[in-house]
């Protein structure tokens, strides 16, 4: 296989290495290195393979819809929004075949939010520090498989 062509910048070499079969030196075709990957990662796929399945489409969607309702409800309604998008990352994640769901609700970590609030006012911010790690404790804690 050959990938002199894309290489070397000859003109049409690149499209025939990126998505069809470049020649050898003889008449027949040989497959590029593009198009065998291809056929491995997106054809050969097995039960326990993970991958990730969402879109960016969809993900800005939720994003701007999330920023829309926080920005109408002055932040009360960013807990939603979070779980909007924690709902979509595990529904299109799929790890060793098995799809995942998020049960976490946007009352749940509201409550979380006051605490952790109430928390960084009395200790001057510096609970802000835990403030991460506690949140994806309470991600993982409401994510499994789908059944």
């Amino acid at each position: 296989m050959h990938l002199e062509g894309c290489l070397s910048g000859r003109k049409g070499s690149t499209r025939n290495a990126l998505f069809g079969f470049t020649r050898t030196g003889g008449s027949n075709p040989s497959p590029s290195v593009s198009t065998l990957i291809f056929i491995i990662c997106f054809m050969n796929k097995s039960e326990d393979e993970s991958y990730f399945d969402g879109r960016l489409i969809e993900l800005i969607g939720w994003e701007i819809i999330g920023f829309l309702i926080t920005s109408l409800t002055f932040g009360i309604c960013y807990p939603w929004a979070i779980c909007n998008i924690y709902k979509w990352e595990a529904r299109h994640t799929v790890v060793e075949g098995k799809r995942m769901v998020f049960n976490g609700t946007a009352s749940e970590l509201f409550i979380l939010w006051i605490k952790w609030w109430f928390f960084c006012v009395i200790t001057f911010g510096i609970y802000k520090l835990w403030i991460n790690i506690d949140l994806k404790k309470w991600r993982v804690k409401h994510t499994s498989f789908v059944d």
